[in-house]
Order: C-alpha cells, then structure tokens, then sequence
C-alpha cells in the first residue's frame, strides 16, 4: 500500500523477515544443486510473471532476493523495471549480471533478465559471479571475452543439467537465449 501526509510519500511493503538471499549465501559459501534449483525457480516463475505483462526487471542480483518467513525468495526493488513494447535502451542495473547487449549499448528486451538468471544460479553454485572483478570495467572485459570466445570455468561441483541450463541462459544471442 501507499499514503502520504503534506510532506512525505510512504510506501508499506510486506515483511520478508529471511533477509538477502546474499547474507544466506554469504554464510554458506555455495548452495548445493538442491538449494540453487529451489530459489532460482522461485526467480524464474517470478520473472516469467513479469515478462508476461511485458515488464523487465533489469537488476536481478543476491541483495535484490529477499527471503520471506517460510525460506522462499521473494524479488524486490524494481527501480530499473520497465513496461516495453520491443526493446529498451537505458544503460543500467549491476556490473555483474548485465548482458552483453546493454554492455554494448544496444537495444535491450526481455531476454537480457533471463542472462542475468544464468549469473545468478552461477553465483549460488559457487559462492560468486563467473565474471567478477573488482572493477567495473575489468567485469564488462570479461563478459565480452565470454561472449567472443565462448569459453567459461565450471568447478567440478557442477554437473552437466546445470552446465547445460547456465550455458543456455549465457548465450550472448539474445533472440536465442533461453
């Protein structure tokens, strides 16, 4: 809900009292497949939600998760959210989970949240994102190294349904990305 007095806007959301699904991580390292399956599908129905009403996200990320009383994820701030008819152009969300096409400054749609699904589920296996760095632009040069030689390292914690479903979701097509 929502009111305001003379001076002040408030918005009242619902209580996640779970914290980020960062600080959960955090104090885990990594999640095992069960766990990554579990909160990743919860992002997935929620993003199919969105993309249904043509809305993307932008800014999937650990501190954007948060986990509800019972240990399901819930999505929240949707600051970089947008209603699209086709495509978007605005330059933004986190270094870490943007796709090639808005590092790129090119038109962007509904596909660039679903290369952010593929870091995030990397993320959870390993503890951190496949292309980290401590710059900004150190992270940008390697998502387009990704994307140019199509080569990234999977620990052996990973098996081969969860290579595949990451790779799927890293293609640096968009119109071909799952």
């Amino acid at each position: 809900g929502a009111f305001q007095d003379s001076t002040e806007l408030y918005f009242l959301l619902e209580l996640v009292p779970g914290g980020e699904l960062l600080a959960l991580l955090r104090n885990k390292g990594a999640f095992g497949t069960g766990s990554a399956r579990f909160y990743a599908a919860s992002v997935v129905s929620a993003l199919q939600y969105l993309n249904s009403l043509s809305i993307v996200y932008r800014d999937i990320k650990m501190e954007n998760i948060m986990m509800d009383g019972s240990g399901y994820a819930k999505m929240v701030d949707l600051g970089f959210a947008k209603v699209i008819q086709e495509h978007a152009f605005t330059f933004c969300g986190t270094p870490d989970y943007m796709p090639p096409e808005m590092i790129m400054c090119k038109p962007h749609g509904l596909p660039c949240d679903w290369w952010s699904v593929g870091v995030l589920i990397y993320e959870m296996m390993v503890g951190k994102p496949p292309f980290t760095a401590s710059k900004t632009s150190a992270i940008f040069k390697n998502t387009l190294k990704y994307v140019e030689t199509g080569k990234m390292n999977f620990p052996f914690l990973f098996n081969a349904f969860a290579k595949d479903l990451i790779l799927k979701l890293l293609n640096p097509d968009p119109q071909t990305r799952l």
